[in-house]
């Protein structure tokens, strides 16, 4: 077990959780409820890869690594919409662009899941 790199993943959790609070309180601002989002889902990441590092069993391991990538597809997505809405452009931001925009990353977290079945992403490592 690598300890200091659990430590720096709590910390990093924790301050992800404090820009998700401090968000939280300043929401009239331009861009804070998806810098909200995006904290939510970078504390996700670093959570549940945090837990993959703890648990003792292959099968426990198995499920936390792919829960983080609830984390790992949607800081990209929530990222752009952050700056987007920084930028003053919240107006290119139709409800299809998001829609398009949530379209790769649930497919991927759809095949990440029914991967027994296909093996693409981890093969027979598991």
């Amino acid at each position: 077990m690598n300890w200091p790199y659990v430590f720096a993943l709590v910390v990093s959790t924790v301050a992800a959780i404090y820009v998700s609070i401090v968000a939280w309180r300043r929401r009239p601002a331009p861009g804070v409820r998806s810098l909200m989002v995006l904290g939510v889902a970078i504390a996700t990441w670093t959570l549940t890869y945090t837990i993959h590092f703890l648990v003792a069993t292959e099968d426990a391991r198995f499920f936390w690594l792919r829960a983080t990538y609830l984390g790992v597809l949607s800081v990209p997505t929530t990222f752009l919409v952050f700056s987007i809405h920084y930028a003053n452009r919240g107006q290119w931001l139709k409800k299809y662009v998001i829609a398009l925009l949530t379209f790769e990353p649930l497919l991927t977290l759809i095949l990440l899941w029914t991967d027994p079945w296909h093996h693409l992403f981890f093969g027979d490592i598991y």
